[in-house]
C-alpha cells in the first residue's frame, strides 16, 4: 500500500536538499508544482502547497535562527536582524517560525538598510560582513541598489541644483554663465583642447601606459594591504580589509606622490592625464555597480526602498546646503560639491563641481581630496562601528547623533560656519 509523504516530512527533506545545492552554487529554479485549477481539480494526495518553496526557505531560516539562539541563555529576549525582502520567511507561513522560536526566547524581527552607503567600496565591507557574520540575507545586493541610486540622485538632483545656482548668481563664475561647448557636452570645430601631456618618451613606454601602471602598482599593494588585513584582524572587522580596498589605496597614492617629490619625479605625474583615467574609471564602476543588482529580489522591497531613498535625499540635500550656505567662501560649490559626496563618491561630487567650476578655479578640489583624509580619521567611529550594527543592543544610533552633534559645535567654535551667504 503506498503512502504518500506528508507535507512536513517534504518540507524538511527540500529544505535541506535547498540548503546543500545553494552551498555548491547551484540554482534551484523551482520547488514544488506551479499553482493551477487544473491541478487543484485533479489533486487527490500528496505533499502539495501553493507556496511551497517559501515553506522550505522558512525552514531554513528557522534552523539558522535556532541555532543562533542557542548561544544564548533560555528566555533571553532576542533581535532577529535580517533583510526587508526576507520578513515573512522568517516569521514563517502564519508565523509560525516565530512561535517555534518564542517558546525558547522572546524574539522580535528587525530589519537593516542604509541609503546610498558612500558607495559601493564601502556597501561591499559592510554588506559582506553582515550577511557573513550575522547572515543577514540579500544584504549585499540591497547596499549596492542604494549605492547605484546615490549616483543617481547626484546627478538627477545635483545637475539641476547646480544650473539654479548659477541662474540665482550663487557661484564664482564670472557671469554666471557656462560655454554651450560646455552645456551640450560637445566641443566647437576646431575647439579641441588637450586632455593630456606627455611625461614619458613614446619610443621607450607610452605616457598613458605609465600612469596605468603607476595605478596598477598602487591598487596591487592596497589589495595586497586588505589580505593582510583581512586575515590577522579579528573576526568582525576583518572584512574591512577587502571592502576598504579605495581608503588603503589613497594613503598608498599619497606617499607615493610624497616620495616621488622627494626624489624630484614628480614631474613624470601629469594631472590631466589621472584626470581622464579617473573619470574612464569611475564611468566604469558606475556601469558595474548597476550591473550587479539582482532587480528581482529588490522588487520585494520596493517601497521601503523608495521611501528611505526620498527620505535620504532630502534630508542629506538639507544638510549639506545648510553647512554650504554658513561656509565663509565658495560655500554653494562645496555644499554641491559634499550632496555628490555624500550621495556617491568623491568623483560624483567632483563631477558636479565641474558644472559651476570648469577649469577648477576655486579651490574646493583640492578640498575634496583633503576632506578624504580627515573624514578617514573623524568618521572612524562611524567606519569602526558599522559591522557591529546588528548585533543586539549596539549603540549604532547614538554614535551617529554624537557624531551629528558634535561636528558643527567643533565646527562653530573653530569659526568654521558664519551667516548664510546664500
Amino acid at each position: 500500500l503506498y503512502r504518500p509523504m506528508e507535507l512536513e516530512q517534504a518540507v524538511e527533506e527540500c529544505s535541506g536538499l535547498l540548503r546543500f545545492f545553494t552551498e555548491q552554487g547551484i540554482q534551484v529554479i523551482r520547488l514544488g508544482l506551479h499553482a493551477q485549477e487544473s491541478l487543484m481539480q485533479d489533486y487527490v494526495a500528496g505533499p502539495y502547497h501553493p507556496a511551497f518553496r517559501e515553506l522550505c526557505e522558512g525552514r531554513l531560516y528557522l534552523k539558522q535562527a535556532l541555532c543562533q539562539a542557542e548561544r544564548f541563555a533560555q528566555g533571553t529576549p532576542l533581535w532577529l536582524w535580517v533583510a526587508p525582502n526576507a520578513v515573512s520567511k522568517m516569521a514563517g507561513q502564519r508565523r509560525c517560525n516565530l512561535e517555534v522560536l518564542r517558546r525558547r526566547n522572546p524574539v522580535k524581527i528587525r530589519t537593516k538598510a542604509d541609503v546610498f552607503t558612500q558607495g559601493p567600496g564601502q556597501t561591499q565591507a559592510y554588506a559582506s560582513i553582515w550577511e557573513t557574520t550575522y547572515k543577514i540575507s540579500n544584504s549585499l545586493n540591497v547596499g549596492l541598489a542604494f549605492a547605484a541610486v546615490g549616483f543617481l540622485v547626484a546627478g538627477l538632483v545635483g545637475v539641476p541644483l547646480a544650473f539654479y545656482g548659477i541662474k540665482k548668481g550663487w557661484v564664482s563664475i564670472e557671469g554666471g554663465k557656462l560655454p554651450q561647448c560646455f552645456l551640450r557636452g560637445l566641443m566647437d570645430k576646431g575647439d579641441n583642447p588637450t586632455c593630456a601631456r606627455s611625461t614619458t618618451h613614446p619610443a621607450n613606454i607610452d605616457s598613458v601606459a605609465f600612469h596605468l601602471a603607476i595605478m596598477a602598482t598602487l591598487y596591487a599593494l592596497a589589495y595586497a594591504f586588505g589580505v593582510w588585513w583581512l586575515c590577522t584582524m579579528p573576526k568582525g572587522i576583518n572584512g574591512l580589509g577587502i571592502g576598504m580596498i579605495f581608503a588603503w589605496g589613497m594613503f598608498f597614492a599619497m606617499i607615493a606622490r610624497k616620495l616621488m617629490a622627494k626624489f624630484d619625479l614628480i614631474h613624470l605625474l601629469d594631472g590631466e592625464t589621472t584626470r581622464r583615467l579617473t573619470g574612464a574609471t569611475v564611468d566604469f564602476m558606475i556601469c558595474a555597480v548597476f550591473m550587479g543588482i539582482q532587480v528581482r529580489q529588490l522588487q520585494e522591497v520596493a517601497m521601503p526602498f523608495l521611501i528611505a531613498v526620498v527620505l535620504g535625499t532630502i534630508a542629506t540635500l538639507f544638510i549639506c546646503l545648510w553647512f554650504g550656505r554658513r561656509s565663509p567662501e565658495h560655500g554653494f560649490e562645496r555644499g554641491l560639491t559634499l550632496f555628490g559626496y555624500c550621495t556617491g563618491t568623491a568623483a560624483s561630487g567632483l563631477l558636479l563641481l565641474r558644472i559651476v567650476d570648469p577649469d577648477f578655479d576655486t579651490p574646493v578640489a583640492v578640498e575634496v581630496g583633503l576632506m578624504n583624509v580627515f573624514a578617514t580619521i573623524l568618521f572612524k567611529p562611524i567606519s569602526w562601528s558599522m559591522p557591529f550594527v546588528p548585533v543586539e543592543g549596539f549603540p549604532m544610533l547614538w554614535i551617529f547623533v554624537a557624531v551629528t552633534v558634535v561636528t558643527p559645535i567643533v565646527m562653530y567654535f573653530l569659526k568654521m560656519i558664519r551667516k548664510p551667504a546664500f
